[in-house]
């Protein structure tokens, strides 16, 4: 492993993680991506806790627009190539978002110091590892007897998480972690919702990919499930035959076949007819 690398779980940020060339670049490269758990960043996420990204904020809005002389030239080129490429702003929306982006490496670059990251992972328990400082963190309030659970099977969850990417929610019933009960009215376990739902997870291991694949696959049969008539519901030898054939296609091809699938819907759907300016008989 060349590093290891954290993020949040927003939406739109994942779903950018996930694509196949990103995930390819991940693995060429041999960095490990990993995700906090759904709203837990003030919790958990280092950078938050040690006010680093607080920091860095409050740079951005004091750093002035940046001189030719204070950029890094090699980002600057890339940064230029990347947005060429896609073409999807014009030429003076793409050097102001460019010059933003240098605004952003610049700040973070004038608040970063190895006391202030070594601060955020002390707070937070996680190096040195910390079990009762990390948990004391949460808004749950633990047991004695729970914690001591879960002090005893720390070895145990680390090894799953190192060789399955996360820690399922069937393990830690099994290894007697305390459940609580949550106010969400998703009744699906965390470890089978969509990612920026999920515990913390390794993004690119093979367990998780898959895991986002059996989600897409089901997601897609829901989808499909509502597009057809009352009248006329598929039956369970066409889902699964369905289920067969998504189960068939890589990521890429999945999302391609979801966006026709919901250009199929809207196309489906009868024309809005406008009346308003019709003649009276």
């Amino acid at each position: 492993m060349a590093a290891f690398v954290t993020c949040d779980g927003e939406p739109k940020q994942l779903e950018v993680l996930q694509e196949p060339d990103i995930l390819e670049a991940l693995r060429e490269t041999n960095i490990v991506l990993g995700k906090t758990p759904a709203s837990s960043s003030a919790i958990c996420q280092s950078s938050d806790v040690s006010k680093y990204f607080v920091a860095a904020k409050t740079a951005v809005r004091n750093v002035d627009d940046v001189r030719n002389d204070d950029k890094n030239i090699k980002l600057d080129e890339r940064l230029k190539m990347q947005f060429q490429l896609r073409g999807t702003m014009s030429g003076d929306k793409a050097s102001k978002t460019i010059n933003g982006l240098h605004r952003i490496v610049n700040a973070l670059r004038d608040v970063t110091s190895m006391s202030t990251i070594a601060r955020g992972y002390r707070r937070a328990g996680q190096y040195p590892v910390d079990l009762k400082k990390a948990m004391e963190r949460c808004t749950y309030p633990l047991t004695e007897s729970d914690f001591d659970v879960m002090q005893k099977m720390l070895p145990n969850m680390v090894e799953e998480f190192r060789s399955k990417g996360g820690v399922s929610e069937d393990t830690m019933d099994t290894f007697g972690i305390v459940s609580v009960k949550s106010t969400s009215t998703n009744s699906l376990p965390k470890d089978q919702r969509v990612l920026h739902q999920q515990r913390a997870v390794v993004v690119n291991a093979a367990d998780t990919i898959a895991r986002c694949k059996q989600y897409e696959e089901r997601r897609l049969i829901r989808n499909s499930s509502k597009g057809v008539s009352k009248t006329k519901r598929r039956s369970s030898a066409e889902v699964s035959r369905d289920k067969a054939f998504l189960a068939t296609l890589s990521p890429e091809d999945l999302k391609l076949e979801m966006k026709k699938r919901r250009e199929q819907k809207r196309l489906a759907k009868p024309p809005i007819i406008d009346i308003s300016n019709a003649d009276v008989i």
